[in-house]
């Protein structure tokens, strides 16, 4: 790795062959046109090597994906999603009802999120961000196009850090005694709901005073 030239010794043995967690790592992608989504699990399946890749149509098929509702029970069939890759607008719910919900449940651990959309309306793209998304791209016009921008994502998070989760997404409790995250209180985890029940996220009003506000609060 030709970075690893320029760093001190220490630093570049611990980042040679290390990358982000990938046991049982699951990329989530998320898009209502049943082609864009072949064609973006083709893309990703070549730069996610090892990762387990599945589609789903809405963003509220998604939610009940987290929260593991109806079919989605089955952790075998659909396991909890360590990344997502969603686009934005969705009839069935768009990119923005999911993270509302994962910034209405901080318990939840999904890294990244990242919006694939075909708008670059500036609007769009705050919105995203204000409401926790961890990038947003442009979908490329061309397969190939695509392929690279599905590399680049992959290479910028394959050496981070991620918090270890159970297999209903819930990051691993870790001891804070005496540490700088004491100050915080745990979050709670999402109240179990009925076989069958809808799945349960938070409506936020869409203006702008509001949607800051409660974002700043979070």
């Amino acid at each position: 790795m030709e970075l690893a030239g320029h760093l001190p010794s220490g630093l570049a043995h611990n980042l040679e062959g290390h990358s982000m967690k990938t046991k049982d790592a699951t990329l989530l992608i998320v898009d209502d046109d049943e082609s864009h989504r072949w064609f973006l699990q083709k893309a990703f399946e070549s730069a996610y090597p090892g990762h387990r890749i599945y589609g789903l149509a809405s963003g509220n098929e998604a939610v009940a994906c987290l929260t593991g509702q109806g079919q989605f029970s089955d952790r075998a069939a659909f396991p909890f999603p360590s990344s997502v890759i969603t686009d934005l607008k969705m009839p069935d719910g768009d990119g923005f009802v999911i993270l509302e919900f994962l910034k209405s449940n901080p318990g939840l651990s999904v890294v990244p999120v990242v919006l694939l959309s075909n708008s670059d309306d500036p609007d769009d793209v705050r919105h995203a961000y204000l409401l926790g998304a961890n990038g947003y791209f442009v979908k490329p016009a061309s397969y190939l196009a695509l392929e690279a921008l599905a590399r680049r994502i992959h290479d910028y998070w394959a050496h981070g850090e991620v918090p270890d989760v159970d297999a209903n997404g819930y990051a691993i409790e870790t001891d804070s005694k005496g540490k700088l995250g004491e100050r915080y209180s745990k979050p709670e985890r999402l109240a179990a709901q009925p076989a069958g029940a809808a799945p349960v996220h938070r409506t936020w009003p869409m203006n702008d005073e509001s949607l800051l506000n409660r974002a700043n609060s979070m």
